[in-house]
């Protein structure tokens, strides 16, 4: 239920708009002055401020910034009964959403608070998008020929509908973010946002900051009011990847808010209710890891109302070809390439390795072999990327070191990349990071990392 604070001296405006969006199930709050009303902005979040130009404490003007200054990113809507051109510009210079003259009809409010809630999330969810500056449309397109695999995302789009949690378990690289992503896509949460975080890759003691926010002040370097990834998934989907790697400390947390729809951010002591769909993911077999006392069983069982296994790439032989041909393509735009086709006997290696990186390494492949080579890609271009033809066993142990041999090789590979890109462009650097399609300060610590630098000194 969305939050809308309205700060007027007049109670019967106060009292007329609190019912008003009560009827349309929003939760109003009401004061009648400014410090009052920057006091609430203080200690709530709230996604919309209805705002009096004239405050018997405080000029409307100096109200508004007082808020923006707490809240950035919040949409005020200004209230005057004074109709001043001048006064509405510089509103809108300060940080206005929109600005209203008295005497204001219930479906011009209305309307003017369901765009500043569009705007809301909007902004919230580009700003996390900034921060992470990934590329969410990369993955939509779905390429698909085995039977088992058309069934599961038939299954997936019948799941959507429904606002279960989702379990989705497979190895590393199989494509657990991009079924994800197609739940969303095709839910009635489609025009919310869509939040991924990968448990995996953060630091324990990020993991809390991250997911629930926190307040000024809550620790050292938190000068401001964070909001974390759960409030930003609000009205759409949080996938929490790799969960297997949430600490038991925090999941006792996590639990609580799945079954409540609430929770404090850090150093607060408001409660935030969101309305948010989970997804969650693993490589790692859950039932295992409480077997081991690593995860917690009730939430296994919150978790997995609903729970899909993708199959290996290796025990779907019939989609390597096809996706082969959907990073060809991709591949061209990225780099400006014009590979057509891959030769018979590269296609015969690529069907008899064991992929033990899934789709993941396989995209790989094929983005660096088509960097070297010109229209096709030929046995010659993978036979160094691609170390054995044995179809991978089912032991962890072997999977595990067929993953750590993958990274080594895509870091030669890496490496091998940047040398040719630079003897192509004649260690021009700027013209060497455009080819590969990264940016100049990529380059330079790339540069580093393989200890090239002398290379192009």
């Amino acid at each position: 239920m969305k939050k809308i604070l309205i700060i007027d001296d007049d109670h019967g405006i106060r009292i007329s708009l609190s019912n008003i969006l009560k009827l349309k199930e929003y939760r109003p709050t009401a004061v009648p002055n400014a410090q009052e009303g920057i006091s609430e902005i203080q200690k709530t979040s709230y996604d919309v401020v209805i705002l009096d130009m004239r405050l018997p404490d405080m000029n409307g003007l100096e109200c508004l910034k007082s808020i923006k200054k707490n809240d950035p990113d919040i949409p005020v809507i200004m209230l005057t009964a004074y109709g001043d051109i001048k006064t509405a510009i510089e509103a809108m210079k300060s940080g206005a959403f929109d600005y209203l003259n008295k005497p204001i009809s219930n479906d011009e409010i209305l309307m003017a608070i369901e765009k500043a809630q569009r705007q809301r999330s909007t902004e919230r969810e580009l700003s996390y998008l900034r921060r992470i500056s990934r590329n969410y449309d990369e993955e939509r397109n779905l390429v698909i020929e085995n039977p088992q695999m058309k069934s599961l995302f038939a299954q997936a789009s019948h799941l959507a509908q429904a606002d279960y949690s989702v379990l989705i378990t497979g190895e590393t690289g199989v494509g657990k973010e991009m079924l994800a992503r197609f739940i969303h896509d095709n839910s009635k949460r489609k025009n919310g946002p869509l939040i991924i975080i990968d448990c995996g890759s953060l630091p324990e003691s990020l993991i809390e900051s991250e997911l629930f926010g926190y307040e000024k002040g809550a620790f050292t370097g938190a000068d401001k009011r964070t909001i974390g990834k759960i409030e930003l998934a609000d009205g759409g989907t949080l996938v929490l990847d790799e969960i297997g790697n949430l600490p038991l400390s925090l999941q006792t947390k996590f639990l609580r808010f799945l079954e409540q729809k609430s929770f404090y951010r850090l150093g607060g002591s408001t409660l935030v209710e969101v309305d948010v769909r989970f997804i969650a993911a693993t490589n790692i077999s859950p039932e295992e890891l409480i077997t081991q006392n690593k995860f917690r069983a009730d939430l296994y069982y919150r978790l997995g109302e609903y729970k899909i296994t993708i199959p290996s790439l290796r025990e779907r032989k019939e989609d390597i070809i096809p996706l082969v041909d959907y990073f060809i393509r991709k591949t061209n735009r990225e780099l400006g390439k014009s590979i057509k086709t891959v030769t018979p006997e590269a296609k015969a290696k690529l069907l008899a390795y064991s992929w033990p990186g899934n789709v993941r390494e396989l995209h790989n492949v094929i983005r660096t072999s088509a960097f070297f080579a010109d229209e096709e890609i030929g046995i010659e271009h993978i036979e160094k990327k691609i170390s054995g033809t044995a179809v991978a066993g089912t032991a962890e142990k072997q999977e595990e070191n067929n993953v750590m041999n993958m990274k080594d090789r895509i870091s030669k590979i890496e490496k091998e990349m940047i040398q040719e890109a630079l003897r192509k462009t004649n260690f021009n650097k700027d013209k060497a990071a455009k080819l590969l399609s990264i940016s100049r300060k990529t380059l330079y610590a790339k540069l580093k990392q393989f200890n090239l630098d002398s290379e192009v000194m």
